[in-house]
């Protein structure tokens, strides 16, 4: 996300919650949402990921958890990996994949990557090579780039043209900030490996 659009969606967030809870030190947000609501979200943001960084699991833990639960979708990005790591907390793969696809939900491609990867590995998720390369497409749709096409050109590399033409309808419906992710990825789980 640019800092323009994470600006606006912040501001979005804050009027939609209030997110009085998200003051750092316990101070009183405004009542009506303002640029500095919006910088108190980033400042607690950045303060759970400097104590990520520092090792410190367990306090960087609660305050992703505050702002995921609030809508912010990096918050939900590094809480399922806390989950997904055992990190801070014990590792449970439920959660881990419920915050990814609440992320993915919000276009964020890093946890559509992160899915994209649970799937074609089948770590913590049934294997599904089709879905994998829906996700690898969508995420390429968000972020084009060469890393993007080397991901994509390595999902495809196994699939029939059939599973590839699958995954390209697959992909064309899956809209981040529609919950059509959620739904799709669903959907192909009730279907099984590979989707057909």
């Amino acid at each position: 996300m640019d800092r323009r659009r994470t600006a606006a969606w912040l501001l979005a967030l804050a009027c939609l919650n209030g997110l009085p809870s998200l003051a750092p030190g316990g101070e009183a947000m405004p009542a009506q949402p303002t640029e500095t609501t919006a910088e108190a979200i980033l400042a607690e943001y950045a303060r759970g990921k400097a104590l990520y960084e520092a090792g410190r699991y367990r306090e960087s833990f609660p305050i992703f958890e505050r702002l995921a639960k609030a809508g912010f979708p990096q918050a939900k990005m590094s809480l399922a990996y806390q989950y997904e790591k055992g990190q801070g907390v014990f590792p449970n793969p439920g959660q881990a994949k419920r915050w990814y696809l609440r992320a993915a939900n919000d276009g964020l491609p890093a946890a559509i990557i992160a899915l994209a990867f649970q799937y074609r590995e089948g770590k913590w998720v049934k294997r599904n090579p089709v879905l994998s390369y829906a996700l690898f497409l969508v995420a390429q749709r968000l972020t084009p780039g060469p890393a993007a096409d080397a991901m994509v050109k390595a999902a495809a590399e196994w699939l029939s043209d059939d599973q590839k033409r699958l995954g390209e309808r697959l992909a064309r419906e899956m809209q981040p900030g529609q919950g059509a992710i959620s739904r799709i990825i669903q959907q192909a789980e009730k279907i099984g490996e590979p989707v057909l």
